[in-house]
């Protein structure tokens, strides 16, 4: 058992959980962070979310559900009793604004909080979970205070021209940088949640379709969006965790009932990178009454297939594809993956949805994803009474959900190497900015802080690896640019390593990591300092013919394209190119 700690678990903590009357102790220590497709703490250890759903403040009220019953302590201890250790807490930026107080009658079981404003209240019951141990996600549930999710203006994270709350995109990330920024010094608020269902919405309050889209760059890009409010929230506070949901839905709905549910299949062709390594978790949702074709409802829907409709080998396949394979170890894009919505009703009487319930909590055991169940609350698929007095722990979930709860996690700990892959062919994707706009006019990606260039690819896709057991990074800024022309001198002492190519080398002890591209041609890399004396013992790697990789981590980062990759303990210490495609690495061992 680790040392106690400081009062609001700002260093660590030492977590109860109750599940089925057994006391089990968690010992854990802040902040999370992640390690590969893992959540761990900061020595890392594996830190499983297994959180419920508890909403009440994205909705009309605008204060968090069942105040008006039971003392906040004692619904509490509910929640602890089921064995959740974390709350995914639902806001709008509506309420983040309010200045009226909450209803008198939304919390008459809790007279201190008569008089606060919504985000006083929130303020309030963010305190009373964390101190009682279990870690806050914030979610942005919806814009205005209303129920989702519906073909309304809350499907984007934008809704400029909306009838009831307006905002823009700068909006929602001035909202994010606000909460991030009031709840930095609580370590158990552990993540934001940047938004809810990401779906098709209404244009400008018209019933024309607002449809989300994952990389084509424009104000309806959720993959700009998101990696860029990401990035500006952990400028603030570096040690929450982003999470990134996919698109819940795009497709002309409800008029036509045409479209998708993406949910993460993009992310293999575009991983989101944030410029802190180790921050970023995806999140995914799964009910019984949708389907990757089906809205959820059959008018908009006829004929499509719900995932409550599927045999349990149809249902895995179909989650490994939307969302689970993003957890596979090594590769370019993994992360962990938090399914943070899926629930069931008590009464239901339907043998398949019962059957697809049995299903999920089997597939997230077998898996090990963290998970968040919908919802807490008291409603159709609720876990506690309609007077908040006492846990549901006699219908037909009990079992499944308890299995859930209690299912044992991969012990760490856990290394945080992890690995990204940049593309420059169309765009800047720079993860440092500790070298500026080191060779304007051009595209080019570098690696974030820690990370060094690992492979190119002829396509200009990069690798990075954030290697913790091989980190040279000196901490003081020391940058060099070699570009256009070849590099006149060979500091590492092999005459021609790339004959008949044009090759920028490092200077002595520093490394590549950023690479540059114009108009579909290398043209230059950006070297940074070790801070300690690099060796010169290099060969070349020749990927002109095929790939030509000294290691398989990080998976297929770019295929269809040939590409070089040095070892998990070399160093890019310079590349060739002919004709402006990239031939060869000059790989060098640490």
């Amino acid at each position: 058992m680790r040392a106690a700690c400081s009062p609001m678990a700002r260093l660590g903590i030492v977590l109860v959980m109750w599940i089925s009357g057994i006391q089990v102790a968690e010992a854990t220590r802040f902040p999370l962070r992640t390690a590969g497709r893992y959540v761990v703490d900061s020595e890392g250890e594996r830190y499983k979310l297994r959180s419920a759903n508890w909403y009440g403040f994205h909705h009309d009220q605008q204060v968090l559900k069942g105040l008006d019953r039971q003392p906040l302590d004692h619904i509490i201890s509910l929640l602890q009793a089921w064995g959740f250790n974390s709350v995914r807490l639902p806001f709008s930026n509506q309420m983040l604004h309010a200045t009226n107080p909450v209803p008198d009658a939304a919390v008459a079981a809790n007279p201190e909080f008569l008089g606060l404003t919504p985000l006083q209240a929130f303020d309030r019951v963010i305190e009373r979970l964390t101190d009682r141990g279990i870690t806050v996600v914030l979610n942005n549930h919806t814009t205005s205070s209303e129920w989702c999710c519906n073909f309304d203006s809350n499907g984007l994270w934008h809704n400029e021209g909306a009838s009831t709350y307006a905002q823009s995109t700068e909006q929602w990330v001035q909202d994010w940088l606000m909460l991030a920024q009031r709840y930095r010094n609580n370590k158990l608020v552990v993540g934001a949640d940047l938004r809810n269902e990401v779906r098709t919405g209404k244009y400008r309050n018209t019933f024309l379709p607002a449809l989300p889209n994952w990389g084509k760059g424009d104000s309806n890009d959720w993959h700009k969006a998101a990696t860029d409010a990401g990035n500006r929230i952990l400028a603030i506070n570096p040690d929450l965790l982003i999470i990134v949901e996919g698109i819940n839905w795009t497709g002309l709905i409800p008029l036509i009932g045409s479209g998708e549910r993406p949910h993460l299949q993009p992310v293999s062709d575009r991983p989101v990178n944030l410029n802190v390594p180790n921050r970023l978790v995806y999140a995914a949702h799964n009910y019984s009454f949708t389907g990757p074709n089906h809205t959820g409802d059959d008018k908009t829907s006829p004929g499509q297939t719900r995932y409550g409709q599927m045999d349990e080998a149809t249902l895995r396949s179909t989650m490994e594809r939307e969302f689970g394979y993003v957890v596979n170890h090594d590769q370019y894009f993994t992360a962990p993956v938090w399914v943070s919505e899926f629930g069931a009703a008590a009464n239901e009487s339907d043998p398949a949805s019962r059957a697809w319930f049995s299903y999920l909590v089997r597939y997230l055991i077998d898996k090990d994803l963290d998970f968040a169940y919908w919802p807490f609350n008291y409603e159709g698929y609720g876990l506690v009474s309609e007077d908040y007095s006492r846990n549901l722990d006699n219908d037909w979930r009990y079992e499944d959900l308890s299995r859930l709860v209690q299912a044992p996690s991969a012990a760490g700990p856990f290394p945080g190497d992890h690995w990204s892959r940049l593309a420059v062919s169309d765009r800047d994707e720079n993860l440092s900015s500790r070298a500026g706009d080191w060779l304007p006019y051009t595209r080019k990606g570098s690696c974030a802080e820690g990370g060094r260039i690992m492979g190119l690819s002829q396509d200009h896709r990069l690798l990075c690896g954030h290697l913790t057991e091989t980190n040279p990074w000196a901490t003081a800024a020391d940058f060099h640019t070699e570009a256009w022309v070849e590099t006149s001198a060979r500091p590492h002492k092999i005459a021609d390593w790339a004959p008949g190519s044009t090759k920028y080398e490092c200077p002595l002890d520093m490394m590549a990591v950023g690479y540059a591209q114009d108009k579909g041609r290398a043209v230059g890399l950006l070297c940074a300092r070790s801070h300690r004396p690099l060796s010169t013992s290099c060969r070349t790697v020749d990927f002109s013919q095929g790939d030509q990789r000294l290691s398989p981590r990080g998976g297929d980062w770019a295929a269809s394209s040939y590409k070089g990759q040095c070892g998990d303990q070399d160093y890019v210490a310079g590349y060739a190119h002919k004709g402006g495609r990239v031939q060869a690495l000059l790989c060098c061992t640490l």
